[in-house]
């Protein structure tokens, strides 16, 4: 039984592997980049958004659980609990945006479709890990409630967002024909 279940198609081919890993590290490194503040600015979203629209579901998913894990060994205690629901909304944004993606990585977009398309899959990554990271806080750490975890974890980030998106959505479109292969 156990066996069927780890069949050939279920596992990666050292390809996929070797990008899974790329974009475990491109997560984990961009983290790295941060305004310094009180709220942690980073581009992290960035290539999340790109693994949820170049991989396939299991792929995706498992390269952000594989970030995650090096995060959570990273990163300083004070600031990782905060960021959980974060975390766990990127993991929920990659599985949907990469099931969506579906056909942007089979090349049935084209032109402006493909950059609508994949820039409304996006969008929609966004609000998922918004959502994840707000009801983390407001509802996991009393000190915050539901206003105030809007107000300090969700709508600073409001700002930057288009920007990562458009970044995120440009990178996708130039590296999905080479990468077609890597991710089949």
């Amino acid at each position: 039984m156990i066996s069927s279940a780890l069949n050939d198609s279920w596992l990666p081919t050292r390809q996929q592997l070797i990008t899974m890993s790329l974009f475990a590290t491109l997560v984990f490194a961009s983290g790295a980049i941060d305004t310094g503040g009180a709220i942690p600015f980073t581009l992290q979203m960035i290539p999340v958004l790109m693994v949820g629209l170049l991989l396939a579901p299991r792929q995706a998913m498992f390269t952000v659980a594989a970030a995650v894990l090096l995060l959570a060994v990273a990163v300083s205690a004070g600031r990782l609990p905060f960021t959980v629901g974060y975390m766990v909304g990127w993991m929920l944004a990659v599985g949907a945006m990469a099931t969506l993606a579906g056909p942007l990585r089979q090349g049935q977009w084209q032109g402006w479709q493909a950059v609508a398309y994949a820039a409304m899959i996006g969008a929609a990554g966004y609000l998922v890990v918004w959502a994840a990271g707000w009801a983390w806080l407001a509802y996991g750490w009393p000190q915050f409630g539901p206003e105030r975890a809007l107000q300090a974890g969700v709508l600073p980030f409001l700002l930057g967002a288009p920007l990562k998106l458009a970044a995120a959505v440009a990178f996708v479109l130039v590296l999905t024909p080479p990468l077609r292969r890597f991710v089949r």
